[in-house]
């Protein structure tokens, strides 16, 4: 397990604290001084890793590494992290871009960059705001119950937070021939349809931007798609 992690991670566990390494790939900075006071918190970090590709009785002696620490009263904290870490890559593989073989990261890379640039195609291009900001305009969307004046207040949100210019062009997304009945009972219901587009292109774009760190810090990105 070790020596796979060492081939997977060369370029930067040569001359370097690999463990220190494993924490921050991880994000386990946390738990940095029980990890690095455990002998052999590098196989287990390691098994962790690539702990959907070994086989029964790899995962078993991982499982059991990790029980191991969670019965130890200065290691519990960070046993039950793991535990809950382990537990997820291997239900939710993609949460964690370190848990996928090379091809499944190429795959998740291209997938995620071809659904960007369609959906910024289209005209969803939003790159200053994050997920959870667009969450919030969503909230404040949604507020609005009364159709009356929800085209101005889609519009109003939308300039503040997006800069898209009338609440009748974000209605246009879902049609450039409404009505002024529709556009205005519409406006909410555009600008909510245009905001979930911009939630996802936010979101790919993050996954995109992870499966790219990843493959560079494997070496598998070519300079041409950097």
């Amino acid at each position: 397990m070790e020596n796979t992690v060492y081939k997977r991670y060369e370029n930067f566990l040569d001359g370097g604290d690999a463990v220190d390494f494993l924490i921050k790939l991880m994000e386990l900075q946390k738990f940095r001084e029980p990890i690095k006071s455990h002998e052999d918190s590098f196989s287990i970090l390691a098994g962790i890793i690539i702990f959907r590709h070994l086989d029964r009785s790899n995962q078993i002696r991982i499982n059991k590494e990790i029980i191991n620490l969670i019965h130890t009263p200065e290691y519990y904290n960070l046993g039950q992290k793991l535990r809950d870490i382990a537990t997820l890559s291997a239900v939710q593989p993609y949460w964690f871009t370190w848990s996928l073989s090379d091809q499944e990261l190429r795959d998740y890379y291209e997938l995620n960059d071809s659904f960007k640039e369609a959906l910024s195609y289209i005209g969803f291009d939003t790159p200053h705001l994050t997920v959870a900001g667009l969450a919030g305009i969503i909230y404040q969307l949604l507020k609005k119950k009364s159709p009356k004046g929800s085209m101005q207040a889609a519009e109003k949100i939308i300039k503040e937070r997006i800069g898209y210019k009338t609440g009748k062009e974000v209605a246009g997304i879902v049609g450039k021939k409404l009505s002024p009945q529709l556009i205005r009972k519409g406006g909410l219901a555009g600008a909510t349809v245009y905001i979930l587009g911009a939630v996802m292109l936010a979101s790919t774009k993050n996954s995109s931007e992870q499966a790219k760190k990843e493959l560079l810090l494997r070496g598998l990105l070519k300079i041409d798609e950097v």
